[in-house]
Parts: C-alpha cells; structure tokens; sequence
C-alpha cells in the first residue's frame, strides 16, 4: 500500500522535473558549501569613492568566518579531502581580505590575523596525516596543490608527505589542458591567459555561451577566472549575485547553480506517458525510473542520455557520438561505467547498442577483479554498487534469451558473480544497527543500500542468501520510515569541487527505495533453496567452517557469502587442473580445490576488507600448483631410485640456474606458445626450452633498457635431457620446466621488482629441491619397515635435528617460502606501482622474512597434526616421526594425561594410540607456539607498513587476509585432511 504522502512527494518532483521554470531551484537543490563560498569571498575590487579595496561579496565573507570551527578549521564530517580544500580555501580568503585593509582597521587585521593562525595550524597537523594517494579516487584532489601554490605566495609553506606527488599530478594536468580548456579553470594553467583574453573569445574557448550559467555552472571556477581577469565581468557577477542569494543562508554559496544544468532528466526507454496523474502506482514508479534508475548528478558527457526529453536530433546524435568515443577509448572509471552503461541499458537504441553494452560491461568486471575502481563522483561506494547491480540483473535478464554464448563467457559465469557476491557481503556486512547504512539519519545512503539488494534479489547467483536479502530490505525500510522528514535533507555525498548535497535526488532515492518491488529470484524449489550443485555445496562448506572454532561467532552470511564467492574461482581452476600436472586416479577427486579459494573469500570478508578478486584468484592459482606439486612428487617420483633422485635434483638445478651461458637458439618466446592465464597447454616439443619473451621484459621494466638482472630472474633454461637419463627422470622434468615458465612468467608476477623475482625465483627452486629432501627422507623412514605403516615408527636415520628440519625442509616443503615470494611480487607491482618492492625497506623485509619463518613452520605441524594417518599408510615422514618425539617422555606424558590405566601399566605402559595421542599433542603445542609468534610479528609488520600512508596499509590488509587465510589452513587441518592420497594415484 503506498501511502498518500508519499505519492504527493513523487507528484511534486515529478512537476519539479518537467516544469523547471515554475521551481525555486534555489531552496530545492544544492546547499552552500564552503569550498564555494570562499572563492567567492575573495573577489574585491577598489571604489571609487574611497579608493579602498573592498570586498563583492561581504556577506559570503561574513559567513565564512562565522562557520570557521573552534579548532581553526572548516570540517566536513568523515571527508579529510573535503576539510583540508576548505582550509585552504578558507585561509586563503583570509589571507586576501588582510592585505587589503585600511590602517584603521587594526581591529580587524587582529581578529583575522588570529583566525588566520588558527587555520594554519589546523592545515599543518591535518596535512600531517593525509596521504593523498587516499583520496587519489577524487578528482578534485587536483585542487590541493593549486591552492598550496596560492599560499606559498601569500609567504604560507606546508612540508608533509605526498607534496611532491600533488605538484606532479598538476603538471601532468596542465599539459592536458590545451585540449580541455575547463580544466585551465580549475588549475589556474598559464596557458589559459586571463590577463589578455577577452570575456568574448573565453565563452568559445570553454565551449559556453550563456554567461548567466557562469563557467561551467561552478561559482567557485567562475571566481577564480574573475580572480585572475584584470577586467571585470558584469554579466558573471549577476550571476555569482543569483548564486549568492539562491540559499538564503546570508553569504553561502551552492556547489553548482543553477542546478538544473547538473541534473537532466532521464526517460526510460518506454516514454510511457505520465499521464493520467489519478494513477498513483503509476506516479511513484515514474518517480523511481526518472530519477533514482538513472541517477540525476551527472555533469559530464556520460550524464547526457541518447533519449533526453524533447531533444534536437542533431544534439542526441552528437551526444551518441561522445559517448561511444568514450566506450571505445575505455577511459572511464568503474563509477562513471555503470552510469555509461545504466544509460545505454535505458536508451531506445539499447538492442542495437548491445556490442557496446557488453564490451562495457566487461571493462566494468576487469575493473573490479583488478580493484581499479577509479575516479568517482560519489562519496559512498554503495552508489556504485547499486548502479551495477542494476545493470547486471538486466544484461542477466537479457543473456538468456539473447544469446546462449552470451550467458557462457567467463565474465557472465565467473567475474561478474564474483563482483555481486563480493558486493552482497559488503552490503549485508556493513548494515548499521539501526537497519540504515552509512552515516546515521542520512537516508540517501540507505536508500543506495536497498535499491542495490532489491536489484540482487532477482539473481541466481546469490540464492543462499536470500532470506538475508529480504530482512536487510524490510529493516532498511523501517530505518527509512523513520527518518521519513529528513528525505530532503541531504548529506555532503558528491563531489564537484568539493563535496555537496542534493536534497532532490536524497527524497527521489528514499522515494524509489520504499516502494521498489522486492522480487526473489523463484528457485523452482519449495523450501526456496537452490538445489543446483554449486549452491548445495556452498551451504555446506559454509555450515562446515561457521562450525570451526575461529569462524563460530561470525556471521552465517559472511561465511555463506564467501563459500558462494569461492565456487566461482574453484569452477575457473577446474578446467586448468590437467594443463601442466597429469591426472591422477585419487579416490578424492581433487576434492582439495574446493578448499582452495574459500580460505581467503571467508577472511576478505569476515575482516571487512573485500581484497580485489584478482588477489584471491592469483593466490588459488599457486595453491592449487602446490597442491599438485605435493601429489606428483609423492605419486612418480617418489619412486625414483637415488641416482634418479641425484640426476632429477640437477636437472632442477638447471632449469633455475641463473650464470651459466645460455644459447639463444634454444630460447623462445612465451608468445610463441600456446600459453593463458586461465589454463596452459603447450606442444611436445616446447616443454622447457623458454625464456621470457620481449614483450614481457617490457612491459616488467616499461624503460628503454632491459635490466640484465631482471632477465636473468625471469629466465627459465632449457633442461638437459641427457641420454643418460631415464625416461622418468626426463619425464619428471619436462612437467615440472613447463610449470616453471608458467610460474615465472605468470601475468601478476612480470611487472614485480627485480628484488622480488629473485626472490621468488629462488624460494621456487628451493620449494622443489626440499621436495626431493622429503622423499629421500621419506624413503629412510620407510626401509626401517616394509610391511606396515609407519605411524609409530621413531626417525631413526634422519640427518638433522627436528628443529633445524623444520626451520628448512619441513617449513620449506609446505610452500609457505613460496608462496609469500609470489604474494611479494604480486601486491608490490600492483599496489605500489610496475617495478617497485613490495617490502620497501631493510626493516620491513626482515620482518616479513621473520613472519614467513614462523608461518612456515606453523603450517607444517598443523598439516602434519591432520595428516598423520595418511602419511603413516603411504610411509611419509611426518613431524611425529622424528625421535624428538620418542625420548623420555615418563613425566611429559604424566602430566598431559596423568598415570596409566592399571591394564596399560600391566602391558609395560602407555598402549600405542596412546603414545599417538601424546606425541601429537606436543606437535600441537609446538604449532601453537609458533602461529602466537607469526601472530605477534605480524602485528608489528602491518603497523610498520600502516605508518607508510595509503599503500602500505593497503599491502597490509591484503597480508592480513593472506595470513588468515594460512591460519585457516592450519585450523582445518586439525579436524579435516583434504589432501589426495597417492598411494593409488598413479
């Protein structure tokens, strides 16, 4: 039932939107803000009757101090940006009114020389902690070092870190600027010269010819042009006048006037006729398609729709043309994306667009699975995800009955899933208490939150958690009816070039959020549950881990979404399973790998950090190879006699080998074969016998010169198929020369530093060389008895001590060294930038290297706790095996588990499983030890890389989940093993 309040609400914006010349624009839209305000506040100009410098606008001056804090400067709530370009702005407006004081007025040149103190102070202890790479997202951020410029000519110097960076990023914007003559505005570049052009030749530089819309509709720009003008311009100070007086609020000034030019009403594609207005369903669902299904704010050319009201043709076509040219350049952000493509979706030539949709629609999923999101225009990230989600649940919609191959490519199977999923569990996740989202009593956020679910709702990807869907709709719903009266009252959630509000689109999004239908996708089935086979496993491993120890006082739906999350990656690794490592016949069935990707998606989201998909995935992918690695070393060359073992070892030697000679007619390119990311095949011939191909080297380097080390890192070299080597032995080493180029020239790994390809080059080698240890180790133990398992058998030949064993080849050979090699090299490149260490410093890589240690060795124990039993039946050395774990343990076994039993102590002592039960129990409490201490330096590593600023906290949270997903590991082995036996897989 829709109320009647709410149809009059709807009503009104609807005229709003279609009579624009009956609406006091003034009172409905943006609200001042200071940024604006303070630009205006500076303009002055002499007099003639006192020949006094005075200012236009006093009253924007007056309500500029009066909304300078106790503190000295101008907050905005929960926006670091926001406040700091206020300051600035602010404090320059202050610094300007001073200068031109008469001498009686020392009065006031004392209050403002206090007020202007204050403000400095506030802007060094703010600059202090910012790191602009935070806020890089923002295009406005470009303002800071114009404003910084501005001040160090009014003889005010602020020294904090990222300066330098700011002052590059204006260069690089001001050599853009000769083609997009607005954006000289906005950075004062020299090259738009205000003191010769005329007021008639900049309208047509800028592309503007209505002078009573300022620059661009941005009283802030439009000021700073007359700032710099040595002439004056009327027809721009009526229109900073009507600006001035369009909120009457005493001097404030609104981001952007007049607003109609920042919000062009939208149509849908089925231009139903508003029409009767008695049809009061028909009201508020028009409400909901024109203003909260396509979005209102936008200002650029991706604002401008193909089917605009009463649109010239020319004009549309003209529009149509930009915004194609845009699509085809792939120059947008994932935001800016999902309002091209929301359009495009919603256009009367949406069915001939559908080349285009689609290859937006892909560039929006690469853009999420790298965590590239971007410039954006809003502050809440839920505005993006509800765009999204919208446009998903159609392309969905349409992909099955468009196209079969459509709903098969990997973007529709697996990306785009993935991005919902992850979206689903950051929405759900983050719901206040209260049922809203975002910060309190602000409605337009919660209204973002449930349109986006709404839209989720209807997809079969997310079907397990329906019921969450529904609750967090109808509590977003109550949270809304309450905050009913404050629809209109909008919060600071778009940037122009500072942030502001719109209280038209906050009433038009709560409006559309209240009455959207909610309709679940139909599962077919009566209890509503899925019964597809990807849905049924993901309940149970979700009910599998919320049942662990770590995991039971979380959330269901944070387990239940990363179990969904995970078998999108397992379903892309399976078709690559067989690429490089042969099948096996395991009765398990590589059951593993739906424990792979699982570990990670559960702790991306249990601790709030939702790491890019591509993080999770490249980490899954070395998992699985690890995995592999295990089982064929175990199942072929287990069986090697030692002068095979002696000749496999050199041949790996070989393919690792970095100073030896290489014949370049034995090298050949990776693009030469027949090699992908998602899976790698290559011909009989091209096994071992690669290098890195020049297009990698170029684009790891992107230099003129190739970096010999760098090449000497990534060379993999063709291995030396000896006669005098058994078929095995060649065999055995043309698998493992392909996974080695695979590896070392996967696609994440190419661009890191050539420090950390060393590295991982290195602990790669060192990773198969402590197999072969192993199974030396482990055909020892096994000669100490053929005939039955070798549970309860002490270590009697073994070649070192426990602890030393397991400082290298036990810690080694469960790839924990490896792995944070390749972890290095992807989150170094990525975060940090093409070529740069992960690890930037002396400290911070001690520290990672002391961390590893700990992990490594905590990983071995608790994997050898969970494999007892089946590395006893295929005769593997465990850690229980070694004779650490058979001294004189009388009083240690006392006083874990007390006297023996009478029949015990009749039979000579503990029985076996007993003695079993002991020795396992000091292998756990030794893993305990070590996983407190990887805690514990983990610790003081991330708070070495959070001091950094925004890239290290962000390598930090990624290290997080990659160490919790470890732990997870190490917590499942204690009750579950999901490794393939090999003792039949051959």
């Amino acid at each position: 039932m829709i109320r009647s309040e709410d149809v009059e609400r709807a009503r009104s914006l609807l005229q709003e939107l279609y009579a624009p010349s009956s609406v006091d624009y003034c009172t409905t839209q943006c609200r001042p803000t200071i940024y604006d305000t303070a630009w205006v506040a500076m303009l002055s100009r002499t007099t003639a009757s006192t020949g006094n410098r005075e200012l236009v606008f006093p009253q924007s001056f007056q309500y500029l101090l009066d909304h300078q804090q106790a503190n000295g400067g101008w907050e905005m709530r929960d926006f670091k940006l926001g406040t700091i370009l206020n300051t600035l702005a602010g404090l320059l407006a202050i610094l300007k009114r001073k200068k031109h004081l008469s001498l009686e007025q020392n009065d006031v040149a004392a209050s403002l020389n206090l007020r202007a103190t204050k403000a400095t102070d506030f802007l060094r202890r703010q600059l202090a902690t910012w790191d602009p790479k935070s806020d890089e997202h923002f295009d406005s951020i470009i303002l800071a070092p114009v404003l910084l410029a501005m001040l160090r000519a009014e003889d005010i110097h602020f020294d904090f870190r990222g300066s330098a960076e700011l002052d590059k990023r204006r260069s690089e914007r001001l050599c853009r600027a000769e083609s997009s003559p607005q954006q000289s505005i906005n950075t004062f570049d020299p090259k738009l010269d205000y003191v010769r052009c005329d007021m008639g030749s900049l309208p047509r530089r800028l592309g503007k010819v209505d002078s009573s819309e300022g620059i661009a509709c941005s009283p802030s720009s439009t000021a700073a042009f007359m700032l710099h003008y040595e002439g004056w311009s009327e027809e721009y100070e009526a229109y900073l006048s009507a600006a001035v007086n369009s909120t009457r609020t005493s001097g404030g000034v609104p981001s952007l006037f007049p607003p109609s030019f920042t919000e062009p009403v939208y149509v849908s594609s089925s231009n139903t006729s508003l029409n009767p207005w008695s049809n009061d369903i028909l009201i508020c669902m028009k409400t909901i398609e024109v203003l909260a299904d396509s979005g209102l704010l936008e200002a650029t050319v991706t604002a401008q729709t193909l089917s605009t009201p009463s649109p010239q043709v020319q004009q549309r076509d003209q529009l149509e043309a930009r915004l194609l040219k845009k699509i085809k350049e792939c120059k947008f952000s994932f935001e800016e994306g999902c309002r091209v493509l929301k359009v495009l979706l919603r256009s009367p030539r949406a069915d001939n667009a559908i080349d285009h949709i689609l290859n937006i629609f892909k560039r929006l999923c690469s853009l999420w699975w790298t965590g590239s999101k971007g410039k954006t225009l809003s502050r809440s990230p839920l505005y993006s995800i509800m765009l999204f989600a919208e446009c998903f649940r159609e392309i969905f919609a349409k992909s099955q009955h468009i196209s079969p191959a459509l709903a098969n490519n990997d973007d529709m199977k697996y990306r785009a899933p993935i991005t919902v999923v992850q979206m689903l569990a950051k929405v759900l996740s983050t719901q206040n208490s209260d049922g809203s989202w975002g910060p309190r009593e602000c409605s337009e956020t919660t209204a973002y939150a449930v349109l986006a679910l709404i839209a989720m709702a209807e997809l079969p990807h997310v079907q397990n958690l329906r019921m969450e869907i529904k609750h967090a709709v109808e509590r977003g719903r109550q949270s809304l009816s309450m905050m009913r009266d404050s629809w209109a009252k909008s919060h600071s959630l778009w940037i122009g070039e500072t942030a502001y509000g719109s209280d038209r689109l906050s009433e038009a999004f709560s409006l559309a959020a209240m009455h959207k239908p909610l309709k679940v996708h139909d599962t077919g089935e009566e209890d509503g549950f899925p019964k597809d086979k990807q849905s049924q496993k993901a309940r149970k491993l979700a009910k599998f881990f919320h049942s662990l120890d770590n995991l039971a006082n979380e959330p269901l739906l944070k387990i239940t979404a990363g179990a969904l999350e995970s078998g999108f990656y397992v379903g892309m690794l399976q078709p690559m399973r067989n690429d490089i490592f042969p099948p096996t016949r395991a009765s398990e069935k590589d059951k593993y790998l739906d424990y792979i990707p699982i570990m990670w998606t559960i702790h991306s989201i249990v601790r709030g950090i939702f790491v890019p998909p591509q993080l999770i995935w490249d980490i899954s992918v070395l998992s699985m190879f690890i995995f592999l690695v295990d089982e064929y070393m175990e199942s072929k060359v287990a069986s090697f006699s030692s002068q095979e073992l002696c000749s496999f070892r050199s041949g790996i030697e070989k393919i690792f080998a970095m100073d030896q000679p290489s014949d370049p007619e034995t090298e050949v390119h990776p693009s030469s074969l027949n090699a992908d990311q998602n899976g790698v095949s290559f011909t009989e011939d091209e096994y071992t016998r690669v290098t890195t191909a020049e297009e990698f080297r170029w684009l790891a380097l992107g230099a003129n010169t190739i970096d010999q080390e760098r090449e000497k890192a990534l060379l993999i070299r063709q291995t030396d198929l000896s006669p005098v080597q058994s078929d095995r032995v060649r065999d055995a080493l043309s698998v493992f020369g392909k996974w080695a180029h695979y590896h070392m020239t996967y696609q994440s790994v190419v661009s890191a530093s050539t420090v950390d390809l060393l590295d991982l080059r290195m602990e790669t080698k060192n990773y198969l060389l402590y197999h072969i240890h192993q199974l030396e180790d482990n055909q020892r133990l096994a000669k100490q008895n053929h005939h039955s398992s070798t549970q309860h058998l002490s270590f009697l030949t073994q070649r070192t001590g426990y602890a030393s064993w397991l400082h290298t080849v036990g810690g080694g050979h469960i790839g924990a060294p490896i792995g944070l090699a390749f972890f290095a090299c992807i989150a170094g490149s990525q975060v940090r930038g093409k070529g740069k260490d992960c690890f930037s410093t002396v400290k911070q890589k001690l520290m990672a290297w002391n961390v590893n240690t700990h992990a490594a060795k905590q990983l071995r124990m608790y994997n050898d706790y969970g494999s007892v039993a089946r590395d006893a039946e295929e005769k593997n050395l465990n850690s229980v095996n070694f004779q650490e774990f058979f001294g004189d343990g009388d009083e240690a076994r006392r006083s874990l588990f007390g006297h023996p039993t009478a029949v015990a102590a009749a039979a000579g002592g503990y029985d076996a499983k007993f003695k079993m039960m002991q020795r396992k129990q000091v292998l756990l409490e030794a893993a305990e030890y070590e996983r407190r201490h990887t805690n514990e330096e983990l610790d003081e590593l991330c708070r070495e890389l959070r001091a950094e600023g925004a890239d290290g906290g962000t390598i930090a949270d990624w290290l997080g989940v990659y160490y919790a997903g470890g732990d997870q590991f190490s917590d499942m082995y204690l009750v579950r093993d999901v490794t393939n036996s090999t003792k039949q897989a051959v």
